[in-house]
Formats: structure tokens, sequence, C-alpha cells
């Protein structure tokens, strides 16, 4: 009994050493595993493979590729260095801000419209809407604001009594009189060009392209096309025709310029279509006995010509389709791209309106009891800026009176939204279909 007690502790002692033994085992390392092969091991690889014909092809296809790319960038540098040496001239700033033509701000992060917009401005200062932003011209600084009020950018300038046209890829700033005209977008400056007269108009189209009326050397009306690069395309000499004021269609390929002449000691005003491309006069219309005032071009490619008696709108092939004689002088004109205003009055203030739509309709009209200051036509409305804010519905003719500060300068529109302007600031005061106060 006592071998067998014996021999049972013996096991139980073995079992037990055995059970130690296994949890050190997963406590202990383990030994790395070495994956490297003996330098004779590794030499007779090389041997085998390298003597392998397809191993020996993507060898040679390889060296062949390093050495190609070797010669590609020996031959760039030697091409930078050629152009850089070549064309040190023409690495000026102006260039560097020509290629920024067709660049616009990207992704706007605010675009809530603020209530007021604040402007570095005084007396003379212009303003337009370009492309949802509120762009400012002043004597010493073109200016470029998003609604939201927080300015994009700001450059010097030296213009003094500034005029601004705003199209769909820039808007320009010019003196009336001087050959200079500056080009802006919505990142900065991108050129200033020059032509060979005093500049007195320049009409920008949707894409890109502008005209400029200027007078040349010997005085007479001349009008340069511009593409959308800012080269000169083509020029439109008026020898015997003194121009008042030029319009482009939305796709730049229709330029109409309305001029007059003397004859026999009285006025002949005459308004003409010209296709750019094919360089010809599609149409030509005189109104005799009539001073010539202003022209736009609508949304359809139609054209309206103000004179200092008559309005007239003609439709895209040249069709009179509406025109009206003034009983008083025309004395303030407002357009958009659907619609013209005119406003006219014999004396004292009071007047009367008249809103013409493209198709040729009146599309309101009526009496003002004030002198008119500015007016803007959105698609649905007509707003006037008298002694009060008029706005006056082009659907049935309702009228509601908007309150103003002291000092209103002018109104502007985007879209829907119209803005009263004073001296620094933009107000906004309708939007949405309703005046901001009452909203």
């Amino acid at each position: 009994m006592s071998d067998l007690n014996a021999d049972s502790k013996h096991s139980d002692s073995m079992e037990n050493t055995r059970k130690v033994d296994r949890s050190d085992a997963y406590k202990r390392p383990r030994d790395p595993v070495i994956l490297s092969r003996d330098e004779d091991d590794l030499s007779g690889l090389e041997e085998r493979f390298s003597s392998h014909s397809k191993n020996k092809y993507y060898a040679k296809v390889s060296s062949g590729y390093r050495t190609v790319k070797l010669l590609l960038v020996i031959l760039l540098t030697a091409v930078v260095a050629f152009v850089l040496v070549l064309g040190a001239d023409n690495f000026t700033y102006s260039n560097l801000r020509y290629l920024l033509r067709n660049f616009g701000e990207a992704n706007p992060g605010d675009t809530e419209r603020a209530a007021v917009v604040e402007f570095h401005g005084a007396d003379g200062t212009q303003l337009g809407v370009f492309g949802g932003k509120l762009a400012v011209a002043g004597s010493d600084s073109v200016s470029l604001y998003r609604l939201s009020g927080k300015k994009i950018y700001d450059v010097s300038t030296d213009i003094s009594e500034p005029l601004i046209s705003c199209g769909g890829k820039y808007f320009f700033v010019w003196k009336c009189g001087e050959s200079d005209i500056s080009v802006f977008n919505s990142v900065s400056q991108v050129a200033t060009l020059s032509v060979d007269g005093p500049i007195y108009a320049v009409a920008p189209d949707d894409n890109g392209s502008f005209a400029v009326l200027y007078k040349d050397r010997v005085y007479s009306s001349c009008v340069a096309v511009f593409d959308s690069d800012l080269k000169k395309t083509a020029t439109k000499n008026m020898t015997s025709d003194n121009a008042v004021d030029i319009a482009l269609t939305n796709d730049g390929g229709m330029l109409y310029t309305l001029s007059f002449t003397a004859v026999c000691g009285d006025y002949v005003a005459k308004l003409d279509f010209s296709d750019i491309i094919g360089g010809t006069v599609v149409h030509t219309y005189t109104y005799s006995g009539e001073f010539p005032i202003r022209c736009g071009a609508f949304e359809n490619g139609g054209v309206y010509a103000l004179t200092d008696k008559c309005i007239y709108v003609y439709s895209s092939d040249g069709a009179l389709i509406y025109s009206r004689t003034f009983e008083a002088s025309p004395y303030r004109v407002f357009d958009s791209e659907k619609h013209v205003c005119v406003v006219s009055s014999s004396g004292g203030g009071a007047g009367s309106f008249a809103v013409v739509s493209q198709s040729g309709e009146i599309a309101a009209s009526g009496v003002i009891d004030s002198s008119v200051l500015d007016g803007c036509i959105t698609d649905d409305a007509l707003f006037i800026l008298s002694s009060s804010i008029v706005c006056i519905s082009l659907e049935d003719g309702n009228k509601q009176l908007i309150g103003r500060a002291p000092n209103a300068l002018g109104l502007l529109c985007d879209g829907d939204a119209i803005y009263c302007v004073y001296t620094g600031r933009a107000e906004l005061i309708f939007a949405n279909g309703n005046a901001v106060s009452e909203s």
C-alpha cells in the first residue's frame, strides 16, 4: 500500500509539473521567426532568376524607363530655362493679373444677405451688382463686397469721377473722356485696357465680351469689341455719325449703336443693328427731328431706342413691335433684361412713367407726384426713388410705399432684392416679395 501511495504521489507531482510548465510556456516570449536566408542561398536565387529570359526582359525595360525619365527631366529643365531667359520681360504683374481672368471666387462661405452693407465710399462713388456681389468704384479704390457685408478685395486706383458697368464675367471702371478702362472679376483686377481715344460708354454681355464706345483721333465715333479673353475682335467706325450709346445682346453676337447726325439744321437719330461675326450692318432705322438718349438690349435679343420724343422697341429680327410718343421730355430711364421704364416731366417735379416689356406691351404706367431720383425693375415690380420709395406691381398695378432715410442716392437690384444706397452703406429694403421693415 505504501508503494502504491508513493507511486500515486509521484504521478501527481509529475502532473503538476507539466501543468506549471504549460502555464510558463504561455508566459514566455516566443522566439522570433527568422525569414532570412544564408548568403549562399540568396546568391543561388539571384543566379537562378537572373538567368530567366523574362526577368532579363523586364530588367531591360526598367532600365529604359529610367533613361527616358532622366532625359525628360533634362529636357524640361532646358525648356523652363529657355522660357525664363527668352520671356523675362513678359513676367510682369499686369500679365500675372491677366492670368486670373478665367478664375472666379469659389465656394463663398457666407451667402446670407446682410440688412446693411457698409463700404468705403464718398461723394461720387459708383455702385453696381456683379454676380450677386456689390462692386464699389471710388476715386481712390475699387472694392468688391459680398452681400453678407464681407469685403472680398480692395484695389487702389486713381480714377476721379469713376463710372461702373457690370457684365456676367467682368465689371469695368473708367472715367468718361479718358482712354483707359480697368477690368475686374470676382478675384481681383485682371487688366487695364486702352483705346485710341476718350471713352463714353461700355456695354458688356453675359459671357465676358464687351464693347467700348470712344472717339478716335479725328473725333469720329468708334466702337471696339473685345472677347472674353480681353482681345479686340472687331471695330466699327462711324465717320459721319455721332454715337451716344451702345448695347450688346447677351450672347455678344449683335451690336446696337444709337447715334445722330445734323441735316439741314435738324437732328436725325439713327439705330444700327450690326452683326459682329459677319461684320455687316443688318438693319438701320432713322428718326428725323429727334435726338437720341439711350438704347438697351433685352434678354430675348430685342432692343429699345429712346429719343427726346419717343421710345421704340424692336424684336431680335428687327421688327418694330412698339413705339410711343411722349407728351413731356424724358429725364429718367432704367431698364432690366425684360423691361424698360421711362420717366418724363414737363417741369415742376411731377411727371409720368411707363414700363414697356421686351414683347412690346405696357407693363405699368402712372403719375409720380415728385421728382424721380432713381429706379430699378425686377421681373415682378417697379421701384421708384422719390420723396419715398414706391413699389409698383407689374402684375396688378398695386402700389406700396417703403420708407427711407434722408439723403438716399439710388437703388440697386439683385434679383428680387432691392437696396437703397446712401453714402458709405447700402440698406436692404425689399426681399422675398415684402418690404424688409414689414417682413
